[in-house]
Protein backbone atom coordinates (compact mmCIF):
# COMPACT_ATOMS: atom_id res chain seq x y z
CA UNK A 1 0.00 0.00 0.00
CA UNK A 2 1.40 3.27 -1.03
CA UNK A 3 2.02 5.86 1.71
CA UNK A 4 -0.12 8.18 0.89
CA UNK A 5 -3.27 6.03 0.75
CA UNK A 6 -2.37 4.62 4.35
CA UNK A 7 -1.98 7.70 5.66
CA UNK A 8 -5.33 9.41 3.85
CA UNK A 9 -6.93 6.43 5.41
CA UNK A 10 -5.58 7.55 8.98
CA UNK A 11 -6.46 10.94 8.60
CA UNK A 12 -10.31 10.87 7.68
CA UNK A 13 -11.54 8.71 10.56
CA UNK A 14 -10.57 11.89 12.64
CA UNK A 15 -12.65 15.14 12.80
CA UNK A 16 -11.30 18.72 13.67
CA UNK A 17 -9.08 20.47 16.02
CA UNK A 18 -11.09 18.30 18.75
CA UNK A 19 -9.82 14.87 17.34
CA UNK A 20 -8.24 14.10 20.23
CA UNK A 21 -11.07 14.63 22.74
CA UNK A 22 -14.19 13.24 20.51
CA UNK A 23 -15.84 10.45 19.06
CA UNK A 24 -13.36 8.72 15.74
CA UNK A 25 -16.01 8.76 12.78
CA UNK A 26 -15.22 5.70 10.75
CA UNK A 27 -16.01 5.12 7.04
CA UNK A 28 -19.69 3.74 6.09
CA UNK A 29 -21.18 3.46 2.69
CA UNK A 30 -24.70 5.57 4.47
CA UNK A 31 -22.48 7.95 5.78
CA UNK A 32 -19.68 8.59 9.08
CA UNK A 33 -20.72 6.45 11.98
CA UNK A 34 -19.70 7.25 15.54
CA UNK A 35 -16.90 4.57 16.55
CA UNK A 36 -18.44 4.49 19.96
CA UNK A 37 -21.74 3.61 18.56
CA UNK A 38 -20.87 0.21 16.74
CA UNK A 39 -21.01 -3.08 17.85
CA UNK A 40 -18.00 -5.08 19.40
CA UNK A 41 -18.03 -6.80 15.69
CA UNK A 42 -17.67 -3.73 13.90
CA UNK A 43 -15.44 -2.10 16.30
CA UNK A 44 -12.67 -4.66 15.34
CA UNK A 45 -13.35 -5.05 11.91
CA UNK A 46 -13.07 -1.23 11.44
CA UNK A 47 -9.12 -0.99 13.86
CA UNK A 48 -7.93 -3.39 11.34
CA UNK A 49 -7.93 -0.76 8.82
CA UNK A 50 -5.70 1.75 11.14
CA UNK A 51 -3.45 -1.37 11.58
CA UNK A 52 -1.32 -0.08 8.37
CA UNK A 53 -1.31 3.40 9.53
CA UNK A 54 0.21 2.75 13.10
CA UNK A 55 2.66 0.26 11.37
CA UNK A 56 3.83 2.83 9.01
CA UNK A 57 4.01 5.53 11.20
CA UNK A 58 6.24 3.04 14.10
CA UNK A 59 9.12 2.86 11.37
CA UNK A 60 8.55 6.53 10.20
CA UNK A 61 11.77 8.28 9.86
CA UNK A 62 13.21 11.88 9.45
CA UNK A 63 14.67 12.29 5.84
CA UNK A 64 18.00 13.85 5.34
CA UNK A 65 18.48 14.38 1.99
CA UNK A 66 15.58 15.66 -0.14
CA UNK A 67 14.83 16.06 -4.20
CA UNK A 68 15.14 19.39 -6.53
CA UNK A 69 11.96 18.96 -7.28
CA UNK A 70 9.73 21.90 -6.11
CA UNK A 71 6.65 21.80 -3.27
CA UNK A 72 3.41 23.77 -4.37
CA UNK A 73 2.65 26.49 -2.25
CA UNK A 74 -0.96 24.97 -1.71
CA UNK A 75 0.23 21.72 -1.07
CA UNK A 76 2.13 23.83 2.03
CA UNK A 77 -0.88 25.41 2.84
CA UNK A 78 -2.80 22.44 3.40
CA UNK A 79 -0.17 21.15 5.96
CA UNK A 80 0.06 24.37 7.71
CA UNK A 81 -3.88 24.48 7.86
CA UNK A 82 -4.33 21.28 9.54
CA UNK A 83 -1.49 22.19 12.02
CA UNK A 84 -3.24 25.11 12.67
CA UNK A 85 -6.03 23.00 14.17
CA UNK A 86 -4.03 21.19 16.73
CA UNK A 87 -4.97 21.49 20.44
CA UNK A 88 -3.76 24.41 22.71
CA UNK A 89 -4.16 25.45 26.27
CA UNK A 90 -7.37 27.45 26.39
CA UNK A 91 -7.14 28.05 22.53
CA UNK A 92 -3.74 29.85 22.93
CA UNK A 93 -2.31 28.91 19.98
CA UNK A 94 0.97 30.30 21.29
CA UNK A 95 2.87 29.93 18.41
CA UNK A 96 3.86 31.96 14.85
CA UNK A 97 4.88 30.30 11.92
CA UNK A 98 6.86 31.71 9.36
CA UNK A 99 6.85 29.35 6.00
CA UNK A 100 10.40 29.88 4.02
CA UNK A 101 10.62 28.51 0.49
CA UNK A 102 13.44 30.94 -0.41
CA UNK A 103 16.37 28.62 -0.93
CA UNK A 104 19.02 31.23 -0.91
CA UNK A 105 17.64 32.43 2.58
CA UNK A 106 17.44 28.65 3.87
CA UNK A 107 21.13 28.44 3.10
CA UNK A 108 21.70 31.79 5.18
CA UNK A 109 19.49 30.72 8.20
CA UNK A 110 21.51 27.17 7.90
CA UNK A 111 24.86 28.74 7.68
CA UNK A 112 24.09 30.68 10.57
CA UNK A 113 23.48 27.87 12.86
CA UNK A 114 25.22 28.12 16.34
CA UNK A 115 26.07 23.92 15.84
CA UNK A 116 29.23 23.15 15.44
CA UNK A 117 30.39 22.21 11.43
CA UNK A 118 29.71 18.24 12.26
CA UNK A 119 26.25 18.74 13.62
CA UNK A 120 24.75 21.57 11.33
CA UNK A 121 21.49 21.89 10.67
CA UNK A 122 21.81 19.97 7.38
CA UNK A 123 18.55 21.46 5.84
CA UNK A 124 19.50 18.69 2.88
CA UNK A 125 18.14 20.64 0.28
CA UNK A 126 15.22 20.87 1.87
CA UNK A 127 12.98 23.32 -0.53
CA UNK A 128 10.40 24.50 3.05
CA UNK A 129 11.28 25.16 6.01
CA UNK A 130 8.08 25.66 7.94
CA UNK A 131 9.67 27.61 11.25
CA UNK A 132 7.70 27.43 14.36
CA UNK A 133 8.35 30.46 16.83
CA UNK A 134 7.37 30.70 20.61
CA UNK A 135 7.04 32.82 23.69
CA UNK A 136 9.77 31.91 26.33
CA UNK A 137 7.92 31.09 29.19
CA UNK A 138 5.75 28.55 29.41
CA UNK A 139 2.05 30.03 30.81
CA UNK A 140 -0.33 28.64 27.99
CA UNK A 141 2.13 25.03 28.06
CA UNK A 142 3.21 25.76 24.67
CA UNK A 143 5.79 23.15 24.31
CA UNK A 144 2.70 20.82 24.35
CA UNK A 145 0.87 22.79 22.26
CA UNK A 146 3.85 23.05 19.79
CA UNK A 147 4.24 19.71 19.63
CA UNK A 148 0.90 19.03 18.74
CA UNK A 149 1.32 21.48 15.95
CA UNK A 150 4.45 19.71 14.55
CA UNK A 151 3.00 16.54 15.05
CA UNK A 152 -0.07 17.66 12.75
CA UNK A 153 2.23 18.91 9.87
CA UNK A 154 4.47 15.97 9.79
CA UNK A 155 1.37 13.31 9.04
CA UNK A 156 -0.59 15.81 6.65
CA UNK A 157 3.10 15.71 4.96
CA UNK A 158 2.83 12.20 4.83
CA UNK A 159 -0.54 12.28 3.54
CA UNK A 160 0.56 14.22 0.58
CA UNK A 161 3.62 12.40 0.06
CA UNK A 162 6.19 14.77 0.93
CA UNK A 163 9.62 13.64 3.26
CA UNK A 164 9.82 15.61 6.85
CA UNK A 165 12.64 16.39 9.21
CA UNK A 166 12.33 18.35 12.41
CA UNK A 167 15.38 20.67 13.31
CA UNK A 168 14.99 21.29 17.29
CA UNK A 169 18.34 22.51 17.65
CA UNK A 170 20.84 25.15 16.18
CA UNK A 171 17.76 28.14 15.46
CA UNK A 172 19.74 30.27 16.99
CA UNK A 173 21.13 32.68 14.29
CA UNK A 174 17.14 32.97 12.98
CA UNK A 175 16.45 34.78 15.92
CA UNK A 176 19.02 38.11 15.62
CA UNK A 177 18.60 40.36 12.95
CA UNK A 178 18.44 40.99 9.96
CA UNK A 179 17.23 36.86 10.03
CA UNK A 180 14.84 37.69 12.52
CA UNK A 181 12.37 40.40 10.43
CA UNK A 182 12.96 38.23 7.21
CA UNK A 183 11.43 35.88 8.95
CA UNK A 184 8.78 38.50 10.34
CA UNK A 185 9.13 36.83 14.02
CA UNK A 186 6.83 39.08 16.27
CA UNK A 187 8.70 40.54 19.30
CA UNK A 188 8.55 38.28 22.26
CA UNK A 189 8.73 35.40 20.16
CA UNK A 190 11.81 33.12 19.00
CA UNK A 191 12.14 30.47 16.55
CA UNK A 192 11.88 27.11 18.37
CA UNK A 193 11.66 24.09 16.12
CA UNK A 194 12.05 23.95 12.11
CA UNK A 195 9.74 21.55 10.35
CA UNK A 196 11.68 21.02 6.77
CA UNK A 197 9.58 19.73 3.74
CA UNK A 198 9.93 18.00 0.29
CA UNK A 199 10.50 15.41 -1.38
CA UNK A 200 12.58 12.84 0.56
CA UNK A 201 15.99 11.60 -1.39
CA UNK A 202 16.41 7.66 -1.21
CA UNK A 203 18.76 6.19 0.03
CA UNK A 204 18.11 8.46 3.21
CA UNK A 205 18.97 7.81 7.48
CA UNK A 206 17.94 8.99 10.16
CA UNK A 207 20.27 11.82 12.54
CA UNK A 208 23.66 11.45 13.32
CA UNK A 209 23.76 7.97 14.13
CA UNK A 210 22.74 6.90 10.77
CA UNK A 211 19.28 5.01 12.37
CA UNK A 212 16.33 4.13 9.87
CA UNK A 213 13.97 3.31 12.31
CA UNK A 214 13.76 4.08 16.70
CA UNK A 215 13.77 0.96 18.39
CA UNK A 216 10.94 1.18 21.67
CA UNK A 217 12.21 0.76 25.43
CA UNK A 218 9.46 -1.56 27.47
CA UNK A 219 10.89 -0.33 30.31
CA UNK A 220 9.91 3.10 29.80
CA UNK A 221 6.37 2.30 30.89
CA UNK A 222 4.69 1.16 33.71
CA UNK A 223 1.11 -0.42 33.34
CA UNK A 224 -0.51 0.00 36.22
Amino acid sequence: MERRDVITGFLGAFVGAGAMYSDVVVANPSGPVSFAKLRKEERDESLEQFRPVLDFLAEARQAQQFRELEVQTETVKKIVDFGLSALSHRNAQPWFISVVSDAELLKVIDAKSDLDSSKRLSFGGAPVAVIVSATPDDTDYQHYAIGCLVERMTIAAYTLGLGCKTVIAGLKGANEEPLRGKLRIPEGYDAYVALLLGYEETPSVDGVSGATSREADPEKVAYI
